[in-house]
């Protein structure tokens, strides 16, 4: 067991930044030399991606990588047709739904707490572009993924 727990926790742990991560990746480069803004925020998912490793051997922390990186292309590849917008506002939305049920705490001094601030002017603006009922249904698919994945299954409670 890690330092965060099972195994699963801490893929759990290191699934959220991943997927926002790719999000925010795809933003930077559509905005091109306006995303200085935002790399101070994808530094921030790049630590908060290295909180839940920094206490495990090299071998479990090698295929935890491994796992969260398969299950992260896994959820996300479908989104790969929708706007950008759809896709930061889909993971945006899974997460708030996490924090909301309280199957997510996210401490406000955490890398993940201060990239997810950091990147909120971009879900704002992205948010009055998009139809809720479209991020709705693609939040809930991202969902029901990684739930068949096995992981964010009600019941369980986590902490980035």
């Amino acid at each position: 067991m890690g330092a965060y727990g099972t195994d699963r926790q801490t893929v759990e742990r290191l699934l959220l930044p991943a997927m926002m991560q790719v999000v925010l990746t795809m933003v930077i480069r559509g905005l091109g030399d306006q995303a200085a803004p935002l790399v101070p925020a994808q530094e921030l998912l790049t630590a908060a991606l290295r909180e839940p490793l920094d206490q495990l051997a090299s071998v479990a922390r090698g295929k935890l990588v491994r796992r969260a990186h398969r299950v992260t292309e896994a959820v996300m590849a479908p989104l790969q047709d929708e706007l950008i917008g759809t896709q930061v506002l889909a993971v945006a939305q899974y997460i708030a739904w996490l924090t909301q049920r309280q199957m997510l705490a996210v401490g406000a001094e955490s890398a993940f707490g201060r990239a997810w601030d950091a990147v909120a002017e971009v879900f704002n603006v992205a948010a009055e572009e998009i139809d809720p009922r479209l991020v709705d249904a693609v939040a809930a698919g991202l969902g029901q993924r990684l739930q068949a994945q096995g992981y964010f299954r009600v019941g369980s409670a986590e902490a980035a």
